[in-house]
């Protein structure tokens, strides 16, 4: 990961966790100037962080940055096919379950690439609600862009399947399903690309 992903880790952290650009430290600051672009407010939070905070930043769950004012985040959540449990999703008897799609090797095999998009909306769209409850984060590993080569891996089912340009193009509907929501300015929710490997 590099600082920039972690910097935008802490940018989640801030809308997931309530409002620290309303009280200081924040209150004020370039981070939270949203006339800003959003390199400005990167390098900015950058050069506040000190290099242990930069070291913590580049974990599943961060520690606390007390002198911004930023709490803790857990960003482990796992949605390939639906918002999954994992360390940074709890369910319980206001979020008690969510959408659970067929496997990716499944939808993949469709070819729909408005399924694909549809999919990836509805998955973050929940999401987004369990956030509202506090159930979880904002960023999810999802999808698996890894191609399925040898069956042995064992993971195929989280895959579009073996062909990399039905994997592209599965990714190329998926992502933006997921992260486009009303606001154009805003991601409705992060993906976080299983495995890529360039």
């Amino acid at each position: 990961m590099t600082f920039r992903t972690a910097a935008g880790v802490v940018a989640l952290a801030v809308t997931a966790y309530g409002r620290p650009c309303d009280q200081p430290p924040l209150k004020g600051s370039v981070l939270c100037d949203s006339s800003k672009s959003v390199s400005e407010r990167t390098d900015w939070i950058l050069q506040q962080l000190t290099m242990y905070d930069k070291i913590e930043l580049v974990s599943v769950r961060t520690g606390n940055i007390t002198s911004l004012g930023l709490p803790s985040y857990e960003y482990w959540s796992e949605a390939l096919h639906g918002v999954a449990r994992s360390p940074g999703v709890t369910f319980d008897a206001e979020t008690p379950f969510a959408t659970s799609f067929p496997q990716v090797i499944t939808t993949g095999a469709t070819f729909n690439k408005t399924l694909w998009h549809t999919i990836g909306n509805t998955i973050s769209t929940e999401a987004r609600a369990m956030n509202n409850a506090g159930h979880a984060g904002l960023t999810f590993w999802t999808p698996n862009v890894n191609l399925i080569r040898d069956p042995r891996w064992g993971r195929g089912h989280e895959t579009p399947g073996e062909d990399p340009f039905a994997t592209s193009t599965y990714a190329a509907n998926f992502v933006p399903g997921f992260q486009e929501g009303e606001d154009p300015n805003h991601v409705k929710a992060s993906v976080c690309y299983l495995h890529l490997r360039c």
